[in-house]
């Protein structure tokens, strides 16, 4: 087997180390030649093996067996017949695979799978992998294939695609199979059979423009064949403009003049409709521009004003304002970026989805946008904002816990667990969701307090009884084993199960959650009384209601609410659970809203309250209990030092709470006062987005996967502005955001690139930090109208062939050469250095016995030869005594029957001795060999026990033995 190295340079020090060994020998001394001769070579041999291991040794053979992989493209872009051909090619393949060959299947489009594990295939199964369609990544493929082959074989990669891949760098992966000799074949696979079709390819439109100014936008459309249609444009999904178009075979390009009378980001799509077309879904394009002019705020009200102050205030102040009321709020990415701040007036939680909540909290954080929050009865604590991503965002803390001056209170939870709850909402079951809402309800409790869980499904029954909040890790456990099953929720048990025990608490605020379906209601009779009760004895009763908001028992919730002096709420989903339990709670034991008139303080210097004038401020009516956050600017508090208006920064945004409200409710008086207008008017202001001091130009391309951001950045003057370092952020359609590290490439040019997979419209956010430390953000976009995948109308051949060659594979190779051995095989290699070093210390052993050990041959010979007489003289022994033993145990069998008989007769004689009854002569007995026999008595001192021949051991045990038969015989002992 041949021997490789993997550094053979080390090599170069044998002779070295040979000649110092060979001069070394002349100073040993003390040795005879001939053991000088073995040291010196021993010593050789050593470090021999030492070089060899700093070598790398290895063992290489030339492998005998292949394995191959195929790596099968399932994308969109495949034609479904191109794909039987494929299961065709494999099938033919493996019939002509060796019993020792190995085969594997991969599938893949936007991420590759193994199907089959390199193994003994023989047959192909039907494919089960099912990767994403929309793309199509060759180099991720090939990567994984690479990866999977076993050692000792000879590896060959076979590539059945169309070539059209729109992520990765397949060629790159393709250098590295060349340098570890794995051939590529290809087998260029059609795409789907387009005759006739037209899709649109780019939309060339201005990132800006200005308000009225008309712009013009280049739609590009590729077309197999003349075609005519309609391009319409629609804006923000308003439709705008229809345009004829006359389609030539090859390239077109389409100019459509439109304009923008409203500031804010806004967004294009051009829809093409033309006949002959086979494929409708690439009959799409977007494009975005950014209108700028006046800021942009938008105002969510829980219930809309009538009277407008705080919008008619901005308004005043040059702010364009758009306001919503509950459930109002954008749904689109692209609908927030409009705005320059957002402020949520008397808003609840529950009117907001989870994901408008996180791409709020994103906006802020990556876009700058500023966001503000007034209080009121839907407000912070009492909105249900407690544990939320909006809290996260805000510049004041919802964890108001530490507060004394609130009483002990108890809360009792009645859980439905009927069968409707084991339905799944978003992969969860409800009755899951509806045990997180109790969990994060006990999580804002303090330990005084006092929190208690009944389930009612096949009956009402404690789940967690009601026990100190400080127990939560207890009670957590006890609410996690919570489950589905039965009936529906059963009312009226359930309430005099909860009155009889919360009746009983002292604690001075005592409140009731009563979680049923507004469908599914059992027992009603008799819940109206109970609750009128427990409102005699100051237990409130809040229904919260799941299901159809006009289900046939919603009303009779609503009215059991209504007694029992609580809330009706109507969950749309059961994730707004968390929501509606915290605000409920915090509301019911007067712990979300101090009532009661007083002066706000100003507590805090800023350029927002500078031109004010606060020598005669109104007073307000009441405010959220709310507590300072870390690193916020408290500006304004209450007579009771809790925070009124407070600022702050999260990310790139500026944020800001009022704890009051903004209308003529709580701020009955400061509506009507003067200063309101300027107050709010500069406060919004230093909410807004800040625009950059320099002109930046953003130019994006999308390629394979990766969106290549081209930027020019010019100053005022336009001179352009080198050796920055500038951050860009991209946010993708999901809200997600990454930054993108911008290299320069010229005088004001940078340049990034950042991968993008998701269709739908990007957000570019370039962040210009500023001296004091306030960010500015520039923002723009660009959109992925559709995937890449559906532009393809044929076969990339110059990239498959580029593979195989590149490679050394082969393009449309015959099945029956899949399996042979490839023309230059990489040898398989086994690493033996260790080895090498494991001997070598063994041999230094040696060595080291050698030198110290002085040991002559006659030595030797003469322990080899003591060993070996003293080996065959035990043997002989074992051989001889093994007779006597035997003896020994005849002649104690014979005087146990001798005993038995006589005791039988009734008279016990003599019983002869072991020497008295041997009969048969002995080697242990010199008298026996010459036929004499002796007969002395137990008692005769002429009598000698039976002696073997191995010493003093024998002759004691033959003492025992004796001591041992005079016993069983009853003989008296022997005379002194």
């Amino acid at each position: 087997m041949p021997i490789g190295f993997k550094a053979p340079i080390w090599l170069l020090l044998l002779p070295l180390i040979w000649l110092g060994l060979w001069w070394t020998g002349r100073f040993l001394l003390g040795m005879t030649p001939a053991r000088k001769r073995f040291v010196l070579a021993l010593r050789g041999l050593i470090a021999t093996l030492l070089v060899l291991a700093l070598a790398g040794a290895q063992f290489v053979r030339m492998p005998s067996h292949v394995c191959a992989i195929f790596v099968v493209d399932i994308s969109e872009s495949v034609d479904a017949d191109a794909r039987d051909a494929a299961d065709k090619f494999i099938a033919d393949a493996l019939r002509h695979k060796a019993p020792d060959d190995l085969a594997g299947i991969i599938v893949f489009g936007r991420q590759p799978i193994v199907e089959i594990a390199p193994s003994d295939l023989r047959r192909l199964p039907p494919f089960h992998a099912a990767p994403d369609r929309t793309a199509t990544d060759i180099a991720s493929a090939l990567r994984l294939a690479m990866g999977l082959f076993p050692d000792g074989f000879a590896r060959r990669i076979v590539l059945l695609s169309d070539g059209n891949e729109t992520d990765g760098d397949s060629l790159a992966v393709a250098q590295v199979a060349k340098s570890e000799g794995i051939p590529i074949d290809v087998v260029p696979l059609s795409t789907r059979r387009v005759v006739k079709e037209v899709l649109v390819t780019d939309v060339l439109m201005p990132t800006e423009a200005k308000r009225g100014q008309p712009f013009s936008a280049r739609v590009l459309i590729d077309a197999t064949t003349d075609a005519t249609g309609v391009l319409r444009v629609d804006r923000d999904g308003v439709p705008v403009k229809e345009v004829p178009v006359r389609l030539t075979k090859g390239k077109n390009a389409v100019t459509v003049s439109l304009r923008v009378d409203k500031e804010g980001v806004h967004r294009f799509r051009f829809l093409l409709d033309a006949a002959p077309d086979a494929d409708p879904r690439n009959d799409v394009g977007l494009g975005m521009v950014k209108v700028l002019g006046k800021p942009k705020v938008l105002l969510a009200e829980g219930n809309l004003d009538p009277s407008g102050a705080l919008a008619k205030a901005l308004s005043a102040n040059g702010i364009e304002v758009v306001r919503v009321s509950e459930g109002q709020l954008p749904a689109r990415p692209e609908e927030w970026q409009g705005f320059e701040a957002v402020l949520l007036s008397d808003y609840p939680a529950w009117g907001m989805s989870e994901g408008q909540m996180g791409l709020l909290r994103r906006l802020v954080a990556d876009s700058g946008v500023g966001f503000g929050m007034l209080g009121g009865e839907k407000g912070f604590l009492s909105g249900g904002y407690y544990g939320t991503a909006v809290a996260e965002v805000l510049p004041v803390d919802l964890d108001v816990r530490q507060r004394k001056i609130y009483p002990a209170a108890t809360i009792v939870l009645i859980m439905d667990t009927s069968g409707s709850m084991a339905a799944m909402e978003d992969g969860v079951q409800k009755v899951h969701l509806a045990a997180k809402a109790a969990m994060e309800t006990l999580k804002m409790l303090r330990p005084m307090d006092r929190f208690g869980v009944i389930v009612s499904g096949t009956g009402a029954d404690w789940l967690a009884p009601i026990q100190p909040a400080r127990n939560r890790d207890r009670i957590i456990q006890q609410i996690g084993r919570i489950y589905a099953g039965g009936g529906g929720i059963y009312c009226r048990p359930s309430l005099e199960l909860a009155a009889k025990a919360i009746v009983a608490e002292v604690t001075q605020a005592r409140h009731i959650i009563m979680l049923a379906d507004t469908d599914d209601c059992d027992e009603q009779e008799g819940c109206f009384e109970i609750a009128r009760q427990l409102r005699a004895h100051g237990v409130t009763v809040t229904a919260v209601g799941f299901g159809r908001p006009d289900g046939i028992h919603a009303p009779f919730l609503r009215q059991l609410a209504a007694i029992g002096g609580g809330n009706f709420y109507v969950a749309r989903s059961l994730k707004d659970l968390p929501k509606l339990f915290t605000a409920d709670v915090s509301l019911m034991t007067r712990r979300a809203i101090e009532e009661g008139a007083f002066i706000p303080k100003v507590v805090g210097d800023d350029e927002v309250l500078r031109e004010v004038d606060w020598s005669k401020v109104p007073p307000l009516l009441a405010y959220n209990v709310t507590s300072d956050k870390p690193l916020a600017r408290t500006l304004m508090r209450t007579e009771k030092g809790d925070p009124l208006l407070a600022m702050g920064q999260y990310g790139l945004g500026a944020v800001m709470a009022w704890t009051s409200d903004g209308k003529a409710k709580w701020a009955r008086e400061w509506v009507r006062w003067k200063e309101f207008g300027k107050f709010w008017g500069n406060l919004v202001r230093s909410l807004l987005q800040r625009a950059t001091q320099g002109r930046y130009t953003v130019t994006v391309r999308v390629s394979k996967g990766f969106a290549d951001i081209e930027m020019e950045a010019a100053d005022e003057k336009g001179e352009p502005l080198n050796l920055l370092e500038p951050q860009v952020r991209v946010t993708d359609p999901t809200g997600e955001t990454r930054t993108v590290l911008m290299q320069q490439e010229g005088l004001g040019r940078y340049r990034g690139r950042v991968p993008v997979s998701q269709t739908g419209v990007y957000f570019v956010s370039v962040v210009e930090p500023s001296a004091q430390g306030k960010a500015r953000v520039y923002t723009t976009g660009f959109a992925l109208a559709y995937p890449t995948e559906y532009r393809f109308l044929r076969a990339n051949l110059p990239l498959l062939t580029r593979l195989a060659e590149l490679t050394g594979g082969q393009v449309n190779p015959l099945a029956n050469e899949v399996f042979q051995l490839p023309p230059q095989p990489l040898a398989a290699a086994t690493d033996v250095w260790q080895w090498c070093v494991v001997v070598a210390l063994m041999l230094l052993l040696m060595d080291i016995a050698v030198r110290r050990l002085v040991i002559g041959v006659p030595e030797v010979v003469a322990a080899l030869q003591g060993k070996l007489v003293g080996w065959w003289t035990r043997r002989r022994q074992q051989v001889a005594v093994a007779p006597a033993v035997t003896e020994r145990l005849r002649l104690a069998k014979e005087r146990s029957a001798l005993k038995r008989r006589q005791a039988e007769r009734g008279t016990i004689g003599e019983i002869p001795t072991m020497t008295n009854l041997t009969k048969s002569p002995s080697p242990d007995h010199p008298s026996e060999t010459t036929g004499t026999t002796p007969t002395a008595s137990p008692t005769s001192s002429q009598s000698r026990p039976v002696a073997p021949s191995d010493g003093g051991a024998a002759r004691a045990t033959e003492r025992l033995l004796t001591v041992k038969r005079r016993r069983r015989s009853d003989l008296p002992p022997p005379r002194a």
